[in-house]
């Protein structure tokens, strides 16, 4: 996200791509999902959304050529990359006693 934010200012301002919204709500959730999860609730692995398939709508989405678009499309891939491998990691701690 702080690439993101330093990057985005230096850019020109295409509209935003409806695919970024849908890619947004499943970090979202991703997020709330590992929250509740290493709080010791109880979270299956089938409530989380596909985050790769969001980010590969994102990146197919737009004009390729665009800077800003470049620049979306590498950090939503870091930050897909990221949160399935902290899924991962979260999923594999033992099960927290309330």
């Amino acid at each position: 996200m702080m690439a993101l934010e330093a990057g985005l200012p230096r850019t020109p301002e295409p509209a935003p791509r409806p695919k970024f919204r849908r890619f947004a709500e499943a970090v979202d959730k991703t997020l709330a999902l590992l929250s509740a999860r290493a709080r010791g609730e109880r979270v299956a692995g089938h409530e989380f959304p596909d985050l790769r398939e969001a980010y590969l709508r994102l990146s197919e989405s737009g004009d390729p050529g665009l800077q800003r678009y470049a620049l979306v499309n590498v950090e939503s891939d870091r930050m897909t990359n990221s949160l399935n491998t902290l899924r991962e990691q979260i999923f594999a701690l033992p099960r927290l006693s309330r």
